[in-house]
């Protein structure tokens, strides 16, 4: 599924953290996001939403 994703949204958020000087937390915010996706999906999927 993330290969249909065209990385815009990685940059956003990669120039976004370094306008505020914090780079360097990139991966660790973005697992952050990715894993409250995944929780979202898995919750919906058992809620059956």
């Amino acid at each position: 599924m993330n290969v249909l994703i065209s990385g815009s949204d990685d940059a956003l958020l990669y120039d976004t953290l370094k306008d505020n000087g914090k780079e360097d937390k990139f991966e660790v915010t973005y697992a952050k996001i990715a894993s409250y996706g995944y929780f979202a999906s898995i919750t919906g999927s058992i809620l059956g939403v």
